[in-house]
């Protein structure tokens, strides 16, 4: 199951530790969720941060829907991760 955020600028600092609390926050109550942002437009820089939010951009939107498109729906799952 996932926690996500959706917006459509690349995401600060804060919003990727404000979901990785989150995380935590619902892990501690035996709820275990993975963090994922959301971004309308390229944000390769912090899809690598260290609080281990996943960071889905624009380039991956359009992969994965490339790969339904073409029926591979394990591919697309690979990409979302």
């Amino acid at each position: 199951m996932y926690v996500a955020d959706v917006t459509l600028r690349s995401p600060e600092d804060k919003k990727i530790d404000d979901l990785a609390n989150l995380q935590l926050l619902l892990q501690r109550r035996g709820i275990f969720v993975e963090p994922m942002i959301i971004v309308g437009e390229y944000a390769t820089e912090k899809k690598k941060n260290v609080r281990n939010v996943k960071v889905i951009d624009i380039e991956d939107l359009q992969l994965i829907i490339n790969t339904l498109r073409k029926g591979n729906i394990e591919e697309a799952r690979k990409v979302i991760g």
